[in-house]
């Protein structure tokens, strides 16, 4: 009956730990659920505690003690159903603590974890960005290119992300690049159909206008 007795142990820590939740007391709910590991290391809601205790300490926005138990969550509980929300947890806190890179790479790992498409579509959006934030621009044309890939609706969100992409490999030097997406943005728009946008037909527009521009720079060149 040991393993009954350790449960009851660390339910009864637990409630100690709603309790002060319930009251406001976010560092003392912290505490109590903590407390779980070192009291009954083997209980059945050991892992439930440290996720919530991690949760405690985001409203208190204690940015680094949360990160400390969210990873320590992950590490020692990687098949808990609840992994994919810590790992959400933590790309928020290193956002908020602004470290661009690393909540990049968090929110490419949500992307990878997500069994929702809508999910895995927004953290390709956040990393992007993030990568952008962080003067990463080949990460971020990698996860800008693993979105537009993958996810060609709703078309707007598509023509938003290739024309950032076609800036990105402008930045980067990539000429080539920059033309393909130039060239799908001006046939998306011509497929759009229906769907089609004032956003998505200025994009295309200013496209098309950029590859005409490539064509009049190649004529200049040539001496008549």
């Amino acid at each position: 009956s040991r393993q009954e007795i350790v449960n009851n142990l660390a339910a009864s820590i637990y409630k100690q730990g709603e309790r002060s939740n319930e009251a406001g007391d976010f560092r003392g709910a912290a505490d109590h659920y903590l407390r779980i590991a070192k009291v009954a290391p083997r209980s059945e809601i050991r892992p439930i505690a440290e996720y919530d205790a991690g949760t405690a300490l985001l409203r208190l926005e204690d940015w680094q003690s949360a990160l400390s138990v969210l990873e320590a969550f992950r590490s020692n509980h990687p098949d808990h159903d609840l992994h994919q929300e810590a790992t959400q947890q933590v790309a928020f806190v290193y956002r908020k603590t602004g470290n661009a890179s690393r909540a990049a790479e968090e929110y490419e790992r949500v992307a990878r974890e997500a069994d929702k498409p809508e999910l895995r579509a927004e953290s390709l959006l956040v990393a992007g960005q993030l990568y952008e934030e962080a003067k990463l621009l080949d990460r971020a044309l990698e996860s800008y290119g693993r979105y537009v890939s993958e996810f060609t609706d709703p078309i707007e969100t598509a023509v938003v992300t290739r024309f950032k992409m076609s800036e990105l490999h402008h930045q980067v030097g990539n000429s080539e690049g920059r033309m393909a997406e130039l060239r799908k943005i001006v046939a998306l728009d011509r497929q759009a159909g229906g769907q089609g946008t004032d956003t998505i037909r200025g994009l295309a527009a200013r496209s098309a206008l950029l590859l005409s521009e490539e064509h009049f720079h190649a004529f200049q060149a040539v001496q008549l």
